[in-house]
C-alpha cells in the first residue's frame, strides 16, 4: 500500500478488501490510468494485486472481489479495464488477450557509430518535464499507452543507474533508455525515446557498449512500431523479433461500457472514414453485442453512439461477441480474423468494408515501465 499511495491516480476505494475475523484475507487493486488511443485518451482500470492468503483460497473471495471492481469500475464510468494474468483464469470475466508483447534481439556484433555531438549521461529527477515530452512525441500514433505525466514518473523510483540520457552540445535532451528489465533482472532495453536516426544510433551504440559479456545478445522489449526500433532498422542493423502467444504474458482487455468508449473515440473514427470511400457517408451501423449500440453517420460526421438493451436481428449489421469486439477496437485482430475465428456474422459487403475502415490493424501495446 505505501508504493500504491504514491500513484498519483491512486484513490482508497481502488483498493478492495475482504476481511475475514478482522483480518484482511483476501485483495484486488485497481490501478487508474489515462491511456491514449491516438488523440483520444480514455480511462482504464488496470487489475492487479490479485492475492487471497493460502489458508483461506478455495472460498471464492477473488471472484467476488473481482465482481465488485468490475462493478466499480462500471459506476465510476470507466472505459476499458486491462490485466497481465494467469491463463485461462480472468476469461470468465470478460477478458481476453488483445494486446501485443514484444521480444526482441539486437543481432549485430559489428554496429559502430558515434557522434561528438552527442553525450551520454546519467539521469537526474530534473530531466523528467524534457523526457515527457519527447515520449509523448515518440508514441502519437500508439494505442493503449499510458498518457504519463511528471508525477507518476516520479513515483516510479528510477534507477539512475540503468537510466542512460543523451544531451547535445548545447545540453538540450535528445533521448534516453531505460536498460533493465526489473521482472526478470536482465540488462534489456525496456524502453528507448530518441528525437532522430543519429540520435538512436548513437544510443544504441552506448547501450551496446554497456552490454554485459554474459549476455550473448541484446534484449528490447518494445514494439517494432516505435521510433527508436525503426531507426536501429533502417541503420542497417539486424533484429529477431517475437511475439508472445496466447498465454504467455499477454496483456488481456475487457470493455467497461462500449457505448462510452466509442464516443470517446469519436474523433479517430471519424478520420479513418474521412480518409476512406466512405468519406459522405450517410447510414447507420447496428452491433449486436452483450451491449448493443448503433452509430449514426452523416455525410462522415459519427453522431454521438446510442445504445440499446435489445435490438431486433432485422436492424443488426454485425453480430459478435462483447468479449472478442475489444480485439478490433484496439487493433489486435482485423474484422477479417473475428469472422474467421468466431462465429461473428456480418449483414452485408458494405458493412464489412465500413467495419475494416473504422477497425482496423494496428499495434496495441503497454511499456514494460508502465506495468502494474
Amino acid at each position: 500500500m505505501r508504493f500504491q499511495t504514491l500513484d498519483p491516480w491512486f484513490r482508497p476505494e481502488h483498493a478492495l478488501i475482504i476481511r475475514e475475523e478482522g483480518r484482511i484475507v483476501s485483495q484486488v487493486t485497481i490501478f487508474e490510468r489515462p491511456v491514449r488511443f491516438g488523440p483520444a485518451v480514455l480511462k482504464m482500470g488496470g487489475i492487479g494485486d490479485v492475492m487471497t492468503v493460502p489458508e483461506y483460497r478455495g472460498k471464492g473471495y477473488s471472484t467476488l472481489l473481482m465482481q465488485a471492481a468490475l462493478d466499480y469500475m462500471r459506476k465510476e464510468k470507466f472505459d476499458l479495464t486491462m490485466l497481465f494474468g494467469i491463463p485461462n483464469y480472468y476469461h470468465k470475466f470478460g477478458y481476453i488477450e488483445a494486446m501485443k508483447n514484444y521480444q526482441l534481439e539486437f543481432l549485430n556484433s559489428q554496429f559502430n557509430l558515434e557522434s561528438p555531438e552527442y553525450q551520454i549521461r546519467k539521469f537526474t529527477p530534473q530531466d523528467l518535464p524534457e523526457m515527457l515530452q519527447l515520449y509523448q512525441d515518440n508514441i502519437k500514433a500508439a494505442n493503449l499507452v499510458i498518457d504519463r505525466t511528471v508525477p507518476y514518473l516520479e513515483s516510479k523510483a528510477i534507477d539512475p543507474a540503468h537510466l542512460l540520457i543523451i544531451t547535445d552540445a548545447g545540453n538540450r535532451l535528445m533521448g534516453y533508455a531505460h536498460t533493465w528489465d526489473h521482472i526478470s533482472g536482465v540488462f534489456t532495453v525496456i524502453e528507448a525515446v530518441t528525437q532522430n536516426y543519429e540520435v538512436s544510433g548513437v544510443l544504441l551504440q552506448e547501450i551496446l557498449n554497456r552490454k554485459p559479456a554474459s549476455e550473448p545478445t541484446l534484449k528490447i522489449k518494445m514494439s517494432p512500431q516505435m521510433p527508436f526500433v525503426k531507426h536501429i532498422r533502417y541503420l542497417g542493423t539486424e533484429l529477431k523479433s517475437r511475439c508472445f502467444g496466447e498465454g504467455e504474458g499477454k496483456g488481456m482487455l475487457a470493455i467497461v461500457d462500449l457505448c462510452q468508449l466509442l464516443n470517446k473515440l469519436k474523433p479517430i473514427l471519424e478520420e479513418r472514414v474521412a480518409n476512406s470511400r466512405f468519406y459522405q457517408f450517410t447510414g447507420k451501423l447496428v452491433i449486436q453485442t452483450q451491449q448493443s449500440v448503433e452509430l449514426s453517420f452523416n455525410n462522415g460526421i459519427l453522431e454521438l453512439c446510442k445504445s440499446y438493451q435489445q435490438v431486433s436481428a432485422d436492424k443488426v449489421h454485425f453480430k459478435t461477441d462483447f468479449r472478442y469486439f475489444v480485439r478490433n477496437i484496439v487493433g489486435y485482430w482485423s474484422i477479417l480474423d473475428l469472422l474467421e475465428q468466431t462465429d461473428a456474422r456480418v449483414a452485408d459487403p458494405q458493412t464489412l468494408d465500413l467495419l475494416r475502415v473504422l477497425f482496423p490493424e494496428a499495434d496495441a501495446f503497454l511499456l514494460p515501465l508502465d506495468y502494474f
